[in-house]
């Protein structure tokens, strides 16, 4: 098995949180899931690439992450360990699609099915919003 996927628990264990605990926080969007997960992940690859595993490769890895998500606002705060996951764990290239984008989807579509069981809930929040402008409207 390798290091890394024990350390995604964490990772991924927040993002749920806010999916099912928090749906209608921005940071719960698909979007902010999706990119905030894989960029950070490829933010990370990128730094212990070009600077190993050291405390500068770590410092940056979560430094650039939180720059490119405010930046492409895609903020997913679980995003920033992802970043130090990839560098502790010494991820590959492919890290950034297998475990961590097929993992965001996977939350996302998990959560758009049990968010909206429930009558109470909408996921995402821009659905709900545009159904209730458009009743508005009507």
């Amino acid at each position: 098995v390798p290091m890394h996927l024990p350390l995604l628990a964490g990772s991924f264990g927040a993002s749920a949180l806010l999916l099912f605990g928090l749906h209608d926080s921005p940071f719960a969007r698909p979007r902010n899931v999706l990119l905030g997960q894989m960029l950070p992940a490829f933010i990370g690859v990128l730094c212990y690439h070009l600077l190993g595993l050291s405390w500068i490769s770590l410092s940056l890895a979560g430094a650039f992450a939180i720059f490119v998500m405010r930046v492409t606002h895609t903020v997913h705060p679980p995003g920033g360990a992802t970043a130090l996951i990839a560098v502790l764990g010494k991820a590959g290239w492919l890290f950034v699609v297998m475990p961590i984008g097929a993992g965001a989807l996977i939350l996302i579509g998990v959560a758009y099915v049990i968010n909206n069981m429930a009558p109470h809930r909408s996921y995402p929040l821009w659905t709900a919003k545009r159904a209730s402008s458009t009743s508005a409207v009507e």
